[in-house]
């Protein structure tokens, strides 16, 4: 099964990013792209999905998906 999980914010696998000195990731394998850099819509998916962006005063709310291919 293959699987794509979506992070909330930024990658924060390495300490310091090789993204900052213009140099390619170390760890492509391993570092994770957030729902939004991946070109989704969050207010728009979770509306189309029910569920709440607004939880409340005083409240965050964050979202992360895990993406995956059952067929093999």
């Amino acid at each position: 099964m293959e699987i794509l999980p979506l992070n909330v914010g930024p990658c924060t696998f390495c300490s310091r990013c090789t993204f900052l000195d213009n140099e390619p990731c170390r760890f492509p394998e391993k570092a994770l792209s957030s729902v939004e850099a991946s070109g989704i819509d969050v207010m728009a998916l979770e509306k189309s999905s029910g569920i709440p962006y607004y939880n409340g005063k005083n409240t965050v709310s964050y979202v992360g998906l895990i993406l995956f291919n059952a067929v093999e």
